[in-house]
């Protein structure tokens, strides 16, 4: 225990003035003539007991009295003791006072507004109150979620000063990492108890799986630190957002629609359908192309949208969602396309029924025609094949290929394809043979030895679908039975090449996808075909024949994306993400312009012999334009991570069992806040007990000094 004002202790020696008075007003002895003589002999005894102990009581409350206020106005303090015990003193260099660590989520969420006031404010209301109680040279750490936010040893006063400057960020780093670091230097820094408060409005998109996991680790690492989550959030939030917009392809032919797919969320009540509109951007404002109306019901809604006639080039837009809610960081989202000619592809078959499964699923043109094709497709059989030229082909894809493809240097002249940007697809099948195969034109190529044909029945099972190959299937992976499309004969490999990734295995886990890059090129091995007809004998397996095979398509259509390089034309990324774009060969220039959304124009140089653009600046939510001349004209749009939109509320029983149990504590308001102040800074005041102790005394003494004296003064009469 300590005091405030430890010299007015000196009120404990007024103890002395009620011992002073007992022992003056002690009793001397009289002589009572009595007749009944016996009478007073046999209460004697009793009686000088009971006074006996009533002077003592007595003399102790007046006591007790006198060293509580003394006490009372000295102002006691109960100095809590270390968190964790010894293992507090035992990590870190040692110290005396408090170090504090200030984690403020700024992220997306911290916009949310209700009483005038966003979740920032409020963080930087509490945090300023926090900070102003610490001694000028108390050791602070802070940390916030900006790019620019990472964990800084300051004073107390520079902390304030750089929390008041605070403002939202869109490219926000994860809460748990940001919390990690911060611990990592608070650990270091010299303090007798370290303490850690996070700002945060306990929104699930804040606390994801990945955070809570970093959040606890940093935690259990860190035993000597007391975490306290101070809560700035709303308890029942309502929010509308745009979560997501799913394009059919980044990379649309010039023809053919655009198809996309907006996720529209809601959390709490709502009364009427929402509008959600989609725009496009234009030379000197966004234009209004389509609006429907979802039902608001608590949960997740799919708009499907489709938009034709875009010219040849790229374009840029955005799904709004028009809620007028109070958090309208997240109720657009943007996106961007490459409108191009369609990219032309060369299918090499024994024969056009071999082919058609394969070109039906990628050019629409041979069910359907007059359909606008995302890709041009040419039918080459292997007859013809060393006649055949490369030149003027995105891709080449080898359906079933026997001995006669190395015709003509046929190996060779795929090679070259790949080393100049171009895809090659083959798929193995029964015309194949060891020979040809592992021969060393093909292997220069391939990503893999073969060495025999497996009749073990079994299925494709990807375990991952963030392959671009893979990438269409992603938002219905669960949905899919490929067990449904059994695979009843495959070539085995040998082993894969240590240049070369594994896009899908099978059931049993066996390569089925092999891809590697050659050159600026990409080469894919299957080793099963899907070639396959509905009449032949004994297939190798029903992938393209099986019962409603859209797996197929997808897969089809994620393929041919990848060799002809639509899929490495990414547009569209999240705040925070490294911009790359990829630049024309013969472009010759020493600079671009990027205009950000905010519409003003940043001159950038480029060094000569680039291939590729990289911009890490683009934190901005919104279209970007990068122009160079007239040979580079590009689009690309940054949205917030969809987790941000993710208001509703954790349950801090559940968040305080995952960070560690007992070691960290809920903080609400500003009243929490000054009692965790005064606990942790120099202990909780006993003022407030001590005064009604006196206050006790005061009225015991009253009534055993009135009980006392008036049996004195009776028995003198």
């Amino acid at each position: 225990m300590a005091f405030l004002s430890p010299l007015l202790l000196a009120g404990l020696a007024l103890v002395a003035i009620p011992i002073a008075l007992h022992l003056r007003r002690r009793r001397d002895p009289q002589r009572v003539v009595f007749p009944a003589m016996r009478l007073l002999r046999r209460n004697r005894h009793r009686t000088e007991t009971q006074l006996r102990v009533r002077r003592w009581v007595l003399l102790a409350l007046r006591c007790l009295l006198l060293a509580a206020l003394a006490m009372a106005l000295a102002r006691p303090l109960l100095k809590p003791r270390p968190e964790g015990g010894q293992a507090a003193a035992a990590e870190g260099p040692a110290g005396e006072g408090t170090a504090v660590a200030l984690v403020v989520d700024n992220g997306p969420n911290s916009q949310y507004q209700r009483r005038n006031q966003t979740r920032l404010e409020v963080a930087q209301e509490l945090a300023g109150r926090l900070l102003a109680a610490l001694p000028d040279e108390a050791p602070v750490v802070l940390a916030d979620r900006s790019p620019t936010g990472r964990a800084a040893l300051v004073e107390a006063a520079a902390a304030a000063a750089r929390v008041e400057r605070l403002a939202p960020t869109d490219a926000a780093a994860p809460l748990g990492e940001v919390l990690a670091g911060a611990l990592e230097l608070l650990a270091d820094t010299p303090a007798g108890r370290r303490e850690a408060y996070v700002f945060t409005d306990l929104s699930r998109g804040a606390w994801d799986d990945a955070s809570s996991e970093a959040a606890a680790a940093a935690v259990e690492n860190h035993p000597g630190v007391l975490l306290r989550l101070v809560d700035v959030g709303v308890v029942a939030p309502r929010n509308a957002a745009v979560t997501g917009v799913r394009l059919a392809s980044e990379s649309v032919a010039l023809g053919e629609p655009l198809r996309l797919t907006a996720t529209v969320e809601t959390l709490g009540a709502w009364t009427e359908p929402l509008a959600v509109q989609l725009w496009l951007d234009g030379d000197a404002a966004p234009v209004k192309r389509d609006e429907r109306l979802v039902e608001a019901t608590g949960g997740a809604a799919s708009v499907d949208f489709s938009v034709a006639g875009l010219d040849e080039g790229h374009a840029s837009g955005f799904v709004r969602v028009v809620a007028g809610d109070a958090a309208p960081v997240d109720d657009t989202r943007h996106f961007a396309v490459e409108v191009r000619r369609p990219r032309t592809v060369l299918v090499a078959a024994s024969s056009k029924e071999d082919a058609v499964f394969y070109r039906s699923a990628i050019d629409p043109r041979q069910v359907e025609p007059g359909v606008a094709p995302r890709y041009e497709t040419k039918l080459v059989t292997y007859d013809a094949w060393a006649r055949q030229s490369l030149a003027g082909f995105d891709a080449a894809v080898l359906l079933d290929p026997p001995p006669e493809v190395d015709r003509g240097r046929g190996w060779r002249r795929l090679y070259d394809l790949a080393v100049g940007g171009g895809g090659v697809g083959v798929f193995l099948g029964r015309a194949a043979t060891l020979g040809a195969i592992n021969s060393p034109e093909a292997q220069a190529l391939l990503p893999a030895e073969v060495q025999y044909i497996s009749r073990d029945d079994t299925y494709l099972r990807p375990t991952r679908y963030s392959h671009p190959i893979l990438r269409p299937l992603a938002p219905y992976s669960e949905a899919i039975a490929w067990r449904a499309f059994p695979v009843l004969r495959r070539w085995e490999t040998s082993g894969v090449r240590d240049t070369a990734t594994v896009v899908a295995p099978y059931a049993d886990g066996a390569p089925a996808l092999i891809e590697q890059s050659v050159g600026r090129g990409r080469v894919v091995l299957a080793t099963t075909p899907i070639s396959d007809s509905l009449n032949r004998d004994e297939p190798w397996n029903l992938l393209p024949t099986g019962d409603d095979p859209w797996p197929f398509y997808l897969l089809a259509n994620g393929l041919t994306d990848y060799l002809t390089g639509a899929a490495q034309t990414r547009l569209n990324y999240t705040a925070g993400e490294p911009v790359v774009l990829p630049l024309p060969p013969a472009l010759e220039t020493s600079g671009y312009v990027l205009r950000p959304p905010s519409g003003e124009a940043i001159r950038q140089s480029l060094p000569p012999g680039r291939g590729e653009l990289s911009i890490p600046s683009a934190t901005a939510p919104g279209a970007y334009r990068v122009q160079a001349g007239s040979e580079l004209d590009r689009r690309f749009a940054v949205n917030i991570d969809p987790a941000a939109a993710r208001l509703e509320r954790a349950e801090f029983a559940d968040l305080r069992e995952r960070l560690g149990g007992e070691r960290v504590e809920l903080v609400r308001g500003p009243e929490e806040i000054v009692e965790t102040i005064d606990l942790g800074r120099v202990g909780r005041e006993l003022y407030g007990w001590v005064l009604p102790l006196a206050a006790l005394a005061i009225v015991a003494e009253q009534l055993v000094s009135s009980r006392f004296y008036r049996r004195a003064a009776g028995g003198d009469a």
